[in-house]
């Protein structure tokens, strides 16, 4: 897991470095690691998530988030998320 998420750090430092005209890592720190085995657990670690931008004041509601999320799907009790494009030009507006 450790090797995943360090090349998934690098990958996605470097994309959105250059994106955004920034330099340096994108995640901090070691990542914590915790199994969620509970159903319970897993609602509160997605809500947790997809509350972020709100909660960092970059959006006012999390459906207002112009980047990748899974949010619309959760709230909709799909399982899965298509991720076939991505508005690169939205996600330069959000800044």
């Amino acid at each position: 897991v450790s090797a995943f998420l360090k090349s998934a750090n690098e990958v996605m430092a470097k994309d959105l470095n250059r994106l955004r005209q920034r330099t340096g890592h994108f995640l901090k720190g070691k990542p914590k690691i915790t199994p969620i085995l509970e159903a319970e657990r897993l609602y509160e670690r997605l809500t947790y998530v997809h509350a972020q931008p709100v909660h960092h004041e970059l959006v006012e509601r999390v459906d207002d988030w112009p980047g990748l999320s899974s949010f619309r799907a959760f709230c909709d009790g799909k399982g899965t998320v298509d991720v076939a494009w991505l508005d690169r030009d939205a996600w330069r507006e959000a800044g």
